[in-house]
């Protein structure tokens, strides 16, 4: 298991009231999320699910970045065959779903959108069969 926060509380809160037993085992990494992510694929590691919940914020390129997470997320291809990703985003941001995921569901909440992709190469080898 693999947790990231670029914030410093948030990496705090992790920190210190979790049992010691779940975090023996866990990687925990204080970075952004494309370096996080860059991390893993320099690493050759691949992830069964990632739930990235982005501030909804847009950055400096006036980009969503939750359309960036999934886009370092496919550009990276960092999710196993089998792999899901759920992203928490503002459900007035329209996200795009980049090649290599596939979207097969999506719930509101108020003024908050779940979104669950996977990867596309699971449904390739779903229709081999």
């Amino acid at each position: 298991m693999f947790f990231f926060f670029k914030q410093k509380t948030a990496y705090e809160i992790k920190e210190c009231d979790w049992s010691s037993d779940v975090c023996s085992s866990d990687l925990l990494i204080k970075t952004g999320f494309s370096s996080s992510i860059r991390l893993l694929a320099q690493q050759d590691i691949k992830v069964d699910m990632i739930f990235a919940d982005p501030p909804y914020y847009k950055d400096k390129n006036n980009s969503h970045l939750s359309q960036k997470c999934l886009n370092n997320i496919a550009e990276y291809k960092i999710l196993k065959d089998s792999g899901m990703v759920i992203l928490e985003h503002y459900a007035q941001d329209k996200i795009s779903i980049p090649a290599g995921l596939v979207l097969f569901k999506q719930k509101e909440y108020g003024d908050t959108t779940i979104s669950f992709c996977k990867n596309k190469k699971i449904l390739a080898i779903i229709n081999t069969l």
